[in-house]
């Protein structure tokens, strides 16, 4: 015969692991001036743990490295967990608007030429031939002949550098008037 008999003992049941995983989708990212935002998180446990977690960003308004990054603080059943990903946003290209030069002749005053750049940023100019350029845009005729402005952006931190544009034009020679005397 066997008579009864009690134990108990106290044990701990320790939290679940819990994974974070942090998603980007595929670039190329390119500059725009607005934060870039390309990317997702979840988290994944034991028990049917599946949730949309909130993504954090750095460094992710300019071209350059930025990363993403979520975190699960955990429950009381699952440890917390945490990813980071990284992406690159590329420099944005640009572009130079600058307008046909018109003839002109030597002696004619010193002009104004004007350009923009699709980035918004200031555009420089160089003068080579008959002319030479007075300031940042203003332009000298040296001779007659023929001129060319060169129109060119050198980029930022954000853009490339854009194409350069070259507008020639001709200087003609100034005119001679001689006067008629009569005898």
């Amino acid at each position: 015969n066997h008579g009864g008999s009690n134990d108990s003992e106290s044990f701990t049941i320790g939290a679940a692991t819990s994974t974070t995983v942090v998603s980007c989708t595929a670039g190329p990212f390119t500059y725009s001036g607005a934060a870039q935002t390309p990317c997702s998180a979840t988290v994944t446990g034991a028990g049917g743990l599946s949730e949309t977690l909130t993504v954090t960003y750095t460094n992710n308004l300019n071209a350059g490295s930025a990363t993403a990054s979520a975190a699960y603080g955990g429950d009381a059943n699952h440890a917390g967990s945490s990813d980071v990903e990284s992406f690159t946003i590329s420099k944005a290209n640009q572009t130079i608007t600058f307008p046909a030069l018109g003839g002109k002749t030597f002696g004619d005053s010193d002009f104004t030429v004007g350009a923009t750049a699709s980035s918004g940023l200031v555009v420089s100019f160089g003068g080579a031939g008959s002319c030479t350029m007075v300031g940042l845009s203003v332009v000298h005729l040296t001779g007659a002949g023929s001129c060319t402005i060169t129109a060119s952006q050198a980029g930022d931190p954000n853009y490339q550098a854009a194409a350069e544009v070259a507008r020639p034009f001709a200087i003609a020679q100034a005119g001679q008037w001689a006067a008629k005397t009569s005898l």
